[in-house]
């Protein structure tokens, strides 16, 4: 009952945009991807485990051509948050 319900919340029909960010500080400049996730994940770690594992395996990610590196990125934080889920 819970997954149909994270299904319901989480599984969107059109393609979820990777969008690539630059931050610079003092030491140096670093390019990260955001992913525009969906407020249920921030309720608690359960939750964020069981329908966080839904949303990146029912979903369809799009990544623009034009942005040099930014499948490579988004692929880490995709593996980072899959071990932190895991982990947790």
């Amino acid at each position: 009952m819970r997954n149909e319900i994270y299904c319901l919340a989480v599984i969107v029909e059109t393609n979820i945009a990777a969008e690539k960010q630059r931050s610079r500080d003092d030491a140096a400049t670093t390019d990260t991807v955001t992913i525009a996730k969906p407020g249920l994940l921030s309720v608690n770690r359960q939750i964020r485990s069981e329908a966080g594992a839904i949303f990146f395996r029912e979903n369809t990610f799009a990544i623009a051509s034009s942005a040099k590196g930014v499948a490579e990125v988004l692929l880490h934080n995709i593996v980072r948050h899959i071990l932190m889920l895991v982990l947790l």
